[in-house]
Formats: C-alpha cells, structure tokens, sequence
C-alpha cells in the first residue's frame, strides 16, 4: 500500500485530551506526528517512535508521536491544526487536503515523501459490484 507523509504549514494545538509531553518554559513546542490506526497501537509505536526520534535529532525539535483514535480523528486533527506531520493513506490525505481547499482557498499540505515497495510507487484499489451492476454505470449516475 502506497502511503504518505504529509505536513501542514499551520503550528499545530495539542489534541484535546492527548497525552501529550508537556512543553517547558522556553523550550520549543513539540511537533506533533499523527497516525492513524491502522495496526495495533504497539506495533505502530515500534515502528513509528524511531521516525520521531530521527527527526528530533535532525530538527533539533521535540517530535511527538500521536496515535489517532480512527482514520476521520487523524483528518479532523490535520484540518483543524492539531497536527503537524502526519502518516496518511491515499483517500484520508484527499480528504484533509480538499477541506483546506474548500476553507481557506491556500494549498496547506504537502506531501513530504512517499512510502514505496519494491522500489515501485503505486496504489492498487479495488471496486467489488454484484454481477447485476456495471460499476461504469454506476460511477457515471453517481458522480462525486
């Protein structure tokens, strides 16, 4: 599955209700790096802590890794400003990027890199219908 790392050029607000490593005075405020949950929340902690901590040293920034509680919390978060980087499907980045079209006219995410396999960049999708359906038909009677 082909996924993405994207930012928003907004400063983040801490989610409400996160735990969240609490900023000292003076001290840069933490970025805050969302993922939705797409695998067990200790299977994404072990394999997103390390990406934080590379960038915390590369930034010279605290990174904070947040763990969205489903794919429509991550997007609420991104277009609310509560996020500063973020791990995204194809279809979870469509929807927080045509929320900021439709807000604010300005294109406020970015994609930063893409996530590949074997060396190829893609996304394979599938559509299922019953054998009663033509899916063209059905696309062109229901367009977005």
């Amino acid at each position: 599955p082909a996924l993405l790392l994207g930012a928003c050029q907004e400063p983040a607000v801490p989610p409400e209700g996160a735990t969240l490593l609490a900023d000292t005075p003076g001290s840069t405020p933490a970025l805050v790096f969302a993922v939705h949950p797409y695998d067990t929340p200790s299977r994404l902690v072990s394999r997103f802590q390390p990406l934080c901590d590379y960038l915390e040293a590369r930034l010279k920034r605290p990174v904070q890794l947040y763990l969205a509680q489903s794919y429509g919390d991550e997007i609420r978060r991104i277009t609310h400003g509560q996020v500063d980087l973020a791990y995204l499907g194809p279809t979870p980045y469509l929807r927080a990027h045509d929320h900021y079209l439709e807000g604010s006219g300005a294109d406020n995410i970015q994609i930063l890199a893409g996530e590949t396999q074997g060396g190829e960049i893609g996304y394979r999708g599938v559509i299922v219908a019953l054998v009663t359906i033509d899916p063209l038909d059905w696309f062109l009677e229901n367009p977005r």
